[in-house]
């Protein structure tokens, strides 16, 4: 299960994407806040395992935001 959910990741990445554009696409769903809380969780624990592993960059914007994209 966890190989398939870092290929659906790597797949919701899209040059320039925030976290927040890769969580959208992973959980379609409403989320309670609560269920948010862990999928935030989880959207970056991939994100940073696929950058970890050299499939994802990562910039910075001005304002702070992370920007990611694939490699």
């Amino acid at each position: 299960h966890h190989g398939e959910r870092l290929e659906e990741t790597l797949s919701a990445v899209a040059d320039h994407s925030t976290g927040v554009d890769v969580l959208r696409q992973l959980f379609t769903r409403e989320l309670d806040s609560h269920q948010l809380f862990f999928a935030i969780g989880e959207s970056l624990a991939h994100l940073h395992r696929l950058m970890r592993d050299g499939r994802v960059g990562r910039s910075t914007r001005t304002d702070g935001v992370h920007l990611y994209k694939r490699l």
